[in-house]
C-alpha cells in the first residue's frame, strides 16, 4: 500500500464462481495492529440503523498497486446477468470510491446499471 502499511487479504470462503476476503490495512511494523479494510458508497443509509452502507467483506477482489485500486467483482448467479462491482482508488491516506454497478434483476443482460462514476 506504502512504505508503512501493507493490503492483507484473508479467505473466508468459496463457492462455484465467487470467491470472498477479508481485508486488512496492517502497519508493516506491527501486524498485530491490522484493521479490518471497510469501504462506503456514497448517498445510501440504511434508514434502520441510518448507517452508510459499506463493504466488509469482499468479494472476487483485486488490488492493482500500480494504479493503488481495490476492485471488486460478486455475481450473483454463475453467467453474471446479476450482481455488483465496485473499485475504490487509494489516495495516500484513504480509499475513494471511482465506480460502482449493480444489476439487481438476473435478467440476461451483462450490462449492469452504473451507480457512480468519478471523473
Amino acid at each position: 500500500l506504502n512504505q508503512q502499511e501493507a493490503l492483507v487479504s484473508i479467505g473466508c470462503w468459496q463457492g462455484a464462481y465467487n470467491t470472498s476476503s477479508f481485508i486488512f490495512r496492517t502497519p508493516i511494523n506491527a501486524p498485530e495492529k491490522a484493521k479490518q479494510l471497510i469501504l462506503y458508497f456514497p448517498g445510501t443509509v440504511d434508514k434502520a440503523t441510518n448507517k452508510k452502507n459499506s463493504v466488509t467483506i469482499f468479494t472476487n477482489t483485486d488490488y492493482d498497486v500500480k494504479t493503488r485500486i481495490v476492485s471488486m467483482y460478486a455475481k450473483s448467479r454463475g453467467i453474471g446477468d446479476c450482481g455488483e462491482s465496485a473499485s475504490w482508488q487509494f489516495d495516500g491516506k484513504q480509499f475513494n470510491l471511482i465506480s460502482w454497478n449493480y444489476m439487481g434483476i438476473c435478467a440476461g443482460s451483462v450490462n449492469w446499471l452504473p451507480l457512480w462514476i468519478s471523473k
